[in-house]
């Protein structure tokens, strides 16, 4: 046995050679042509182009044009007649359902045509065992066929969309609720906007060029979202009643109205009709707006480090602090307010809200389940602010809010004489303010009965002394008439 072992021992080791060769060769020709290809590639010569005279081996196909056989200059010329109208084909983008047409010639498509024809080429001129094979079995038995390499240019696509979409993106109504004269709210529907996924869009047109045969019909569905308006007809429809009411006098008609007064109006009429969503923020300042010329205010007496003066918009202080009483009845949150440097006249201690550019502002959030809208008017006489939105509280509970000082330092008129001054001359200096410390408690009442007591200010007004100035300089006589 061992004898008939090793006698046939290298025919064996032959024979299992062989048929790992023909596996090997049966995997190439069942499907493996373009691993196949590649590899062939690699071993080719280097790449330097062809001249139009060389012959592309029979057997090859460049996409669906057989062109083996041929010169490259004559391939060129079968396939660029071909390709030439593909570039014009349309292309179709459907935005909501509205086509809009382009060209694949504007989005700069390139079919890579010298370069499959240098690789076409390329074929019959390789060199060594398993490339002469392709060449004389594969390419003369059966086919080889070679797809063009598609390139497309994605900043016209980006481009192109961003136009179309600039075009077709249509922005979401709101809904609108006014207050109309009898007192009643009316509500204007809403509509629902549209907005392009750009990004996808571009992706769908690249996706679809790169995988549709060339001459087949170019059709994109746009990626376009549904945006809804923030702000809901059936939302409105919530506001019913009254949450908080404030209002303070901010000009005694037996005065002239003057431009304070007219800052109390332009300020006022900036806030009316603020509708606030539930969890919504924002600025009392903002809502007054920029406080110029240009948006109607004038210059009036306001605070400024404790001391009068007069600047653009002067009075709307006193705005804000009606509003955020208002917002206090309602039992809207908070969430920024802060007093005045020296004390005001037109509303309790503690119960103010100052405003001053970049540094103070009244910022508060609707936390109720439901929208409020913010009414705002004046009357010559009182600043007046009402909270609308949907009462939840129980009717027999009821909220108040307490002044309480802790402390106050009268103000006193501080005399002080003056010898630069004119004899009998009287002049002011500055203004006269108690020194106060003060806070603000919150207090629930259940059928009439204290629940709780909470303080949400602590506050301090500083001192300020009004100067008196009597002049003191002798008076020099007049000089006798001696005519």
């Amino acid at each position: 046995m061992k004898e008939l072992i090793g006698k046939y021992k290298y025919w064996l080791i032959g024979a299992a050679a062989v048929l790992i060769l023909a596996l090997v060769l049966i995997l190439v020709l069942s499907g493996k042509k373009e691993e196949a290809f590649v590899n062939f590639r690699q071993a080719g010569p280097e790449f330097t182009g062809y001249a139009d005279d060389e012959m592309i081996p029979e057997g090859v196909y460049i996409g669906s044009i057989y062109v083996g056989g041929y010169s490259k200059g004559q391939a060129r010329q079968m396939i660029s007649q071909v390709y030439s109208t593909v570039e014009n084909r349309e292309v179709t983008i459907y935005w909501d359902g509205e086509p809009v047409t382009t060209s694949l010639e504007a989005f700069n498509v390139h079919w890579g045509i010298e370069e499959a024809l240098n690789e076409a080429i390329r074929i019959g001129k390789s060199h060594g065992t398993l490339s002469s094979y392709f060449a004389t079995m594969d390419l003369k038995m059966g086919t080889f066929r070679m797809e063009l390499a598609k390139t497309v240019d994605r900043d016209k696509i980006v481009s192109f969309v961003e136009m179309t979409a600039d075009a077709k993106d249509v922005k979401a109504k709101n809904a609108k609720i006014v207050l109309n004269d009898d007192g009643e709210f009316e509500v204007t529907e809403g509509r629902s906007g549209s907005k392009t996924d750009q990004a996808a869009t571009v992706a769908k047109i690249v996706n679809t060029f790169i995988n549709t045969d060339p001459e087949a019909t170019l059709t994109v569905i746009a990626a376009v979202d549904v945006v809804e308006p923030k702000i809901k007809a059936e939302e409105l429809r919530n506001i019913q009643t009254i949450l908080g009411q404030a209002f303070t006098i901010y000009h005694d008609p037996q005065n002239e109205y003057g431009s304070r007064a007219h800052n109390v109006d332009v300020a006022t009429a900036f806030i009316n009709g603020t509708v606030l969503m539930p969890g919504e923020q924002v600025s009392t300042s903002d809502l007054m707006k920029d406080r110029i010329e240009e948006n109607g205010y004038q210059s009036g007496s306001q605070m400024y480090n404790g001391q009068m003066e007069d600047a653009i918009g002067g009075g709307v202080c006193q705005v804000a602090s009606t509003l955020y009483n208002a917002l206090l009845k309602a039992e809207i949150q908070i969430d920024k307010r802060s007093n005045h440097s020296m004390i005001v006249p037109y509303i309790d201690p503690s119960k103010d809200a100052a405003i001053a550019t970049g540094s103070k502002d009244l910022i508060f959030t609707n936390n109720l389940d439901y929208p409020i809208y913010i009414k705002g008017e004046t009357d010559g006489e009182h600043v007046i602010f009402t909270i609308y939105g949907k009462e939840t509280r129980p009717a027999n509970r009821r909220v108040e809010y307490e002044s309480i000082e802790d402390s106050r330092v009268v103000s006193e008129i501080e005399t002080v004489y003056d010898d630069t001054l004119d004899e009998g001359t009287v002049k002011y200096s500055g203004s006269q303010h108690d020194e106060i410390y003060s806070h603000l408690d919150k207090v629930v009442y259940i059928d009439d009965v204290e629940v709780s007591r909470e303080t949400i200010n602590n506050d301090h007004y500083q001192l300020s002394i009004m100067k008196e100035i009597i002049g003191t300089k002798p008076t020099e006589a007049a000089p006798e008439n001696t005519e």
